[in-house]
This record gives structure tokens, C-alpha cells and sequence, in this order.
């Protein structure tokens, strides 16, 4: 494996971990029930003050207190929108980036040979290999999907850069530059 695949593997199983965890969380904080919540500026009930957070239960009504923001609302609003149902949805959808991540890079593997045939200099191509323009253009969209689907990964990772095992190399900016450089993104690979 090269440097960038270790990089890559190391940035999956970073995200893997920090899904498992935010998953834990929100299911501990759902006591297996996940429920929308709203803020209490959004309900009709006057038991609710507008800085209250409440868990709605599945006829829509109020079911519970879930947290006070002492005046603060935007802070109740805030707590609201980021309930256990809606961070539940968040982890299946970040879930499915990584299932898509792993079903591109098999089908990367099993065509290794169109892929290295589309970058390779005509005088390293066999003699055998013929490509049309089909083949030519599923290899190229398969290396963009790959490109696209590996800053998404990067970008879900850089969700949890104040976590101790993130690494600032996972930066995307690092991997892809903006269309301008600045010393602070240095590339991820270092040339040796």
C-alpha cells in the first residue's frame, strides 16, 4: 500500500470510530427512542418557556423536558435542532458516504488494469490493449467518483478535527488545494 493509501485507510477507520461514538451517544441520549425535539417558542403548549428544549412523542405532543437554556435562545434552538433522531440520520447518511467509498475502490481494484491503461504514456499501453471510448470514459468517471467520494470522506472527518486522533494531513485542502496555495496547507504527501 502507499503512503496516501495508509493515509486513507487511517482517515476510514477514524471516521468509523467517530460514527460509533456520535451513534452511541445520540442512542444513550434517545433512550432507544429517538424523538424529534423542538424549542418551546415552537409549541402551542404555555407549559413551556421559549429557552426549553422538549422531546415530542409520536402523536406530536410534548413528552418531556430534554434541557432549560436559562434565557438563552439560540442556544435552545441550537440543542433542538441537533436531537438524537435528527444525529441518527446524519450517522446512516455519513454511513452510506463510507459504503459508496468502499464499493468504488473495489470496483477500482478489479478494473486496476483499464485504470493504470488510462494514464500509461502510448508507449507503455500493451500492444494487446485496445480501449474504446466507452472504456475510456466509465475509467475516468470511476477515478472521479473515487476523487469525489475521498474529499466527502475527508470533509465527514474534518467534522471531528478538535478530537485528539484527528490528524491536520486529513485536512482536504491538503489532498486538493484551493485554486490558490498558502503555507498553512501544506500537500498531504511530502515529496521525498
Amino acid at each position: 500500500m502507499s503512503r496516501h493509501e495508509d493515509e486513507i485507510t487511517a482517515l476510514l477507520e477514524f471516521v468509523t470510530r467517530r460514527l460509533d461514538e456520535t451513534e452511541l451517544v445520540a442512542r444513550l441520549a434517545a433512550a432507544d427512542r429517538p424523538m424529534v425535539w423542538r424549542c418551546g417558542d415552537d409549541l402551542d403548549d404555555e407549559t413551556f418557556d421559549h429557552c426549553t428544549v422538549v422531546a415530542m412523542n409520536d402523536a406530536g405532543e410534548p413528552e418531556r423536558l430534554v434541557a432549560e437554556a436559562y434565557g438563552d435562545r439560540p442556544v435552545a434552538r441550537h440543542i433542538a435542532e441537533h436531537s438524537p433522531y435528527r444525529t441518527l440520520r446524519e450517522v446512516a447518511a455519513a454511513r452510506q458516504l463510507l459504503g459508496r467509498w468502499h464499493r468504488e475502490i473495489r470496483r477500482r481494484d478489479s478494473n486496476a488494469e483499464l485504470l493504470s491503461a488510462l494514464v500509461a504514456l502510448p508507449e507503455e499501453k500493451p500492444q494487446d490493449h485496445t480501449m474504446t471510448e466507452q472504456t475510456r470514459a466509465e475509467g475516468w468517471m470511476l477515478r472521479g467518483r473515487i476523487w469525489a467520494l475521498t474529499y466527502a470522506l475527508m470533509l465527514e472527518g474534518r467534522k471531528h478535527e478538535d478530537h485528539p486522533a484527528w490528524r491536520a494531513r486529513w485536512c482536504p485542502e491538503r489532498l486538493f488545494p484551493p485554486a490558490y496555495t498558502c503555507a498553512c496547507h501544506p500537500p498531504l504527501i511530502e515529496e521525498d
